[in-house]
């Protein structure tokens, strides 16, 4: 039997006064605890999660600033297994990117599109559509402008994108966007490219966001808690971003946490190293050598593939 309305309505109340700290002026504490049960009404199997899972799924929300009504395209409460968790939409990124004073634009790009881009000191895209009906897509890009910044351009190959969703727990599901082809398959493609470009802006808020995104593909329950750690569903995952609207670079770790299990250093340094700089890659691999080699002798096969994944990830944020 799940759990009653009124037991959930009564844990986010108390809770109340922690999500009006948090939340932006143009969303209310009440406005989020509603749509919160609003999504649970309409999803029952939400009622079948732990309560307190539903709650950090508020906090997440709360945190990033999104809502999380499912119409908006914000962002949603979707049930995993016996846990709630708050997952990015399409337009989240979009919305976090415009509190701080950005302006992100993308869209996929079709066979027979005219489109060029450039990297470097004056980045710029040019892409125009030519609206071919059914034309398969090739790429995505996304672009994140300012008053006083250059532009800030991530651009996916088709392969590139198929490899995030060959990695996605959720694309595996047959009622998964990804497996829509009119609609939600550009959609995603959108989001993916928007969740790399996020790792680049000079906003821990996005690349939180990034990390709790990469962490969910993976089919690792996350969420974020009202200091702004991300956190797995058996406990702390990271700690190194701290939340803010305000242009920031992220911050090292004063602290590197240990870790009881090998999954617990896999989700941690994963979730760490999806959002690192080459400097924060370098000093995560000094600082747990030792455990790398503790890890390369582990006779169990599950254990070989997770930390051939992670050194993989290390390189490609360290060169």
């Amino acid at each position: 039997m799940g759990t009653s309305l009124a037991v959930i309505d009564k844990e986010l109340t108390a809770r109340k006064t922690i999500f009006a700290e948090l939340l932006p002026p143009s969303v209310s504490a009440d406005k989020l605890m509603r749509t919160v049960m609003m999504s649970v009404e309409r999803n029952p199997r939400l009622a079948e999660c732990s309560v307190q899972s539903i709650v950090n799924a508020a906090t997440t929300a709360a945190v990033l600033g999104l809502e999380c009504d499912g119409v908006t395209g914000q962002g949603y409460i979707v049930p995993y297994k016996n846990t709630a968790t708050f997952q990015i939409g399409y337009k989240g990124y979009n919305t976090m990117a415009a509190r701080a004073g950005y302006t992100i634009t993308g869209g996929v790009v079709r066979e027979g599109d005219a489109f060029e881009y450039e990297m470097g000191s004056a980045p710029y895209v040019r892409h125009r559509p030519l609206h071919t009906r059914g034309a398969r897509i090739v790429s995505a890009w996304a672009c994140a402008t300012s008053n006083d910044r250059p532009p800030i351009i991530r651009v996916m190959a088709i392969e590139e994108i198929e490899d995030v969703k060959a990695r996605s727990q959720g694309a595996k599901k047959s009622d998964s966007p990804w497996n829509d082809p009119h609609v939600g398959y550009p959609a995603m493609c959108e989001k993916t490219v928007k969740r790399r470009l996020a790792r680049d802006m000079p906003m821990s808020v996005m690349q939180s966001a990034a990390a709790l995104d990469s962490a969910q593909d993976r089919g690792d329950p996350a969420h974020i808690d009202e200091r702004g750690d991300l956190r797995m569903a058996d406990g702390p995952s990271s700690k190194n971003t701290i939340i803010d609207v305000e242009p920031a670079d992220i911050l090292e770790p004063v602290n590197w946490p240990s870790h009881r299990t090998p999954k617990q250093f896999f989700a941690y340094s994963t979730g760490y190293l999806e959002t690192a700089t080459r400097e924060q890659a370098e000093a995560w691999h000094d600082h747990y050598a030792d455990m790398l080699l503790k890890l390369k002798d582990h006779a169990h096969p599950s254990v070989q593939s997770a930390l051939g994944d992670l050194l993989a990830l290390y390189v490609e944020k360290s060169t």
